[in-house]
């Protein structure tokens, strides 16, 4: 657990911000239902795709997708804070790159030389779990499907953060310090 308070800065200093800031992305945001937020969302790696090989506008998109999922997350917490989601990302970052440890995954975000039109594939494949966790709480809501957690729909926020964070350290890796396996490209 000591790890965690330097992980944290780190990931504050990627995404250049502090946790009030994370909060007033999600100000004007944090009202309405899960389709308002899930839209917002959408709009927002959509705007990423539009120049996805300039660097400075994928960090300022990725910023952004960042602070508006952390201030989802917190929003849906109860008694969640920014600094239990922003832990929560952090152990998230470690589990894709044991994932990757381990061969069950190819590569993850923070590999540089993974190219711009792949990663945005995992953050898309990403949002679609979301989505697919806001349709199953609405349908269990409306008493069509069993009892179905909000906590799930925390699970996918964290992992869309998790891959903002991972493709923010490609693009912030001096020389490409976050290199891809030989042959996983």
């Amino acid at each position: 657990m000591s790890g965690i308070p330097k992980k944290r800065a780190k990931i504050l200093a990627l995404v250049e911000t502090d946790p009030d800031t994370m909060m007033a992305v999600m100000d004007g945001h944090g009202e309405g239902d899960l389709d308002h937020k899930l839209m917002r969302l959408t709009v927002g790696i959509g705007q990423l795709a539009a120049l996805l090989n300039d660097a400075g506008w994928t960090k300022a998109h990725l910023r952004k997708i960042f602070g508006f999922t952390t201030g989802w997350l917190v929003a849906l917490g109860t008694k969640r804070t920014t600094d239990d989601v922003l832990n929560r990302i952090s152990a998230e970052r470690d589990r894709q790159q044991e994932l990757v440890i381990s061969g069950k995954l190819h590569f993850n975000c923070s590999y540089y030389r993974v190219a711009p039109k792949r990663k945005l594939r995992v953050l898309v494949e990403e949002l679609g779990e979301v989505a697919q966790e806001c349709d199953l709480l609405e349908q269990s809501n409306a008493g069509k499907r069993p009892i179905h957690s909000p906590a799930l729909i925390q699970d996918e926020l964290t992992q869309v953060a998790a891959v903002a964070v991972a493709w923010l350290e490609a693009l912030e890796a001096p020389g490409g310090a976050a290199t891809i396996p030989k042959g996983a490209s």
